[in-house]
């Protein structure tokens, strides 16, 4: 197995932790605390999160197909395939939440100690999914921006 790809599979299981980390610790926060919301603002948010990844899915698609054709480099393809995995993730949650909890919810409703926490779980989620796509998307595109990845000259 290449040594890459169990560099990248170390860097995902590494965001899988963080990420399981922090939804520990948000969910645990927010048991001490209450905060109310609107199903309105949380539709809206839903509608905004969903228009993003709409667009970074393809983007992401779009650019691994276009570095497969152009370079060789296969590691950048994998990168990407994580970081269309953190979208996915972030798409079918958000969605979840805006059709099938939210329109269960009345207008005005609480968030915290032991209420509605799937919001804190959403948020997170949507937090940590974007960061850690986005992170996933940067890497190859500074690596081949920078050209990185260009072979060493050989001396003669």
């Amino acid at each position: 197995m290449p040594h890459y790809l169990v560099a990248i599979g170390i860097s995902f299981a590494v965001s899988l932790l963080l990420f399981g980390i922090l939804c520990g610790s948000a969910a645990a926060i927010w048991k001490m605390t209450v905060a109310h919301f609107k199903t309105e603002r949380i539709e809206r948010t839903c509608d905004t999160v969903n228009s993003f990844v709409a667009f970074l899915i393809p983007a992401t698609l779009t650019l691994a197909t276009w570095l497969r054709e152009k370079f060789p480099v296969r590691w950048c393809i994998a990168l990407l395939s994580v970081s269309g995995f953190w979208f996915l993730i972030v798409l079918f949650f958000t969605m979840y939440i805006r059709f099938n909890f939210v329109w269960r919810l009345k207008d005005e409703f609480l968030v915290g100690i032991d209420e509605n926490l799937e919001i804190v779980y959403w948020l997170t989620t949507v937090m940590c999914g974007l960061t850690f796509g986005l992170l996933f998307l940067a890497i190859p595109i500074f690596v081949l921006g920078f050209g990185w990845n260009a072979p060493a000259a050989v001396p003669k």
